[in-house]
C-alpha cells in the first residue's frame, strides 16, 4: 500500500477481465468503472483483437509430410506447401542453403532464394563446408570447418497478422537423411 496526497492509504491490486468470443475479429469494448459507492468514476473504450488461433500455421509440409521437431526426410525433392490459419496471411517463402557465396568472414549464412507456395524444392546435399579466410598463421580464428550429420535446408516464412497488421518471420529446418 502507498499513501496518496491526502495521506490515505491506497491499496494496489491487479485485476483481469476476460472476454470470450465465438469468432475472431476486431471489437470495441466499453468499460465503466464505479467506486465503492457505485458512483461512475470513468468510462474507457478499449479495442480488442480476438484470435482463437495462437499458432499462425495450419500446416507446413515438405513432400506431403509435416515439418516439425527433428524429423528427417529421405526424399531429396518435393513440394513445399504452407497453409495459414485464419487472421494470418502468407507474405513470402524463402529456401536457404549453404554455398560458397554465403560464407561470411566468421560464420556461414545460408543463401536464400524466394519460392512460391506449393513449388517443388530440392534439399541441400552437402554436410561439410568451410567458412572464413584460411592463412598459414599459427592462430587463425576466422576459419571454421562445419559438418552437419544431415544436410540442412532452411525455410524462412514471412507472414502478416491481419488483426494487428504486424509482420513476422519464422525459420524452419529440413534435414535430409543420408
Amino acid at each position: 500500500s502507498v499513501p496518496n496526497k491526502e495521506g490515505y492509504e491506497i491499496i494496489r491490486s491487479h485485476y483481469a477481465i476476460s472476454y470470450f468470443s465465438t469468432k475472431p475479429g476486431k471489437y470495441t469494448v466499453t468499460l465503466t468503472i464505479n467506486n465503492a459507492k457505485k458512483k461512475k468514476i470513468a468510462t474507457k473504450k478499449v479495442t480488442v483483437y480476438v484470435n482463437n488461433i495462437s499458432f499462425p500455421f495450419k500446416s507446413i509440409k515438405f513432400a506431403g509430410k509435416d515439418i516439425g521437431g527433428t524429423q528427417t526426410f529421405s526424399k531429396t525433392s518435393g513440394a513445399l506447401k504452407i497453409k495459414m490459419n485464419k487472421t494470418y496471411k502468407l507474405k513470402k517463402i524463402e529456401v536457404g542453403k549453404y554455398d560458397k557465396a554465403s560464407y561470411s568472414e566468421y560464420s556461414p549464412e545460408p543463401t536464400y532464394i524466394p519460392v512460391k507456395n506449393g513449388a517443388s524444392i530440392t534439399l541441400a546435399q552437402k554436410t561439410a563446408f568451410k567458412s572464413g579466410v584460411r592463412d598459414d598463421s599459427y592462430y587463425d580464428s576466422s576459419y571454421y570447418d562445419h559438418n552437419y550429420i544431415c544436410p540442412v535446408t532452411f525455410v524462412r516464412i514471412t507472414y502478416v497478422d491481419t488483426l494487428l497488421n504486424t509482420q513476422y518471420t519464422n525459420t524452419y529446418r529440413i534435414y535430409l537423411k543420408k
